[in-house]
């Protein structure tokens, strides 16, 4: 088996970026499972660093703006999965700066009203599943109770 080099690596990493963006973790773990150990990563990912083709700070924007447009992700869900990409706390919350009042509980409440084609004003039990739905979605139970009481009948 021929030896694997830093120009393979180089190779392999801008193969695995024209798919997408990824993490410098993401990109270092998937370079490790092609078989390429720390001399040949470290070097690779300094000078994609340099070259402006890999950027924690990018993909982390990018990445949160794509579930709330796309997915109607919260604020928790979206933290949690760039935190397991391996973006620190510190680029998480500059991501989400320009998403400020962008993490719509109404939004996602009204789409699945849409989609389980509930009536408004909702029930209790379909407040209940709503709080349920939007809460694995990731938001607070704070804008979670407004989105729902937005919707929530008038009591008599």
């Amino acid at each position: 088996m021929a030896q694997k080099t830093k120009r393979d690596a180089l190779s392999t990493a801008y193969k695995l970026l024209s798919y997408r963006q990824r993490s410098v973790m993401e990109l270092s773990g998937k370079l490790e499972a092609k078989g390429f150990v720390a001399e040949e990563i470290g070097p690779v990912i300094d000078y994609l660093k340099e070259a402006g083709f890999l950027d924690d700070g990018k993909f982390a924007s990018e990445l949160a703006a794509s579930r709330v447009k796309y997915k109607n992700w919260g604020p928790i869900k979206i933290s949690a999965e760039l935190e397991s990409k391996g973006i620190s706390r510190e680029i998480i919350e500059a991501a989400f700066a320009p998403l400020k009042g962008g993490f719509g509980a109404e939004a996602a409440l009204n789409k699945w009203i849409k989609e389980n084609r509930a009536g408004i004003p909702l029930d209790k039990r379909t407040r209940e599943r709503a709080f349920r739905f939007l809460k694995g979605r990731g938001f607070t139970a704070d804008s979670i109770m407004k989105a729902i009481n937005f919707q929530k009948p008038e009591e008599p």
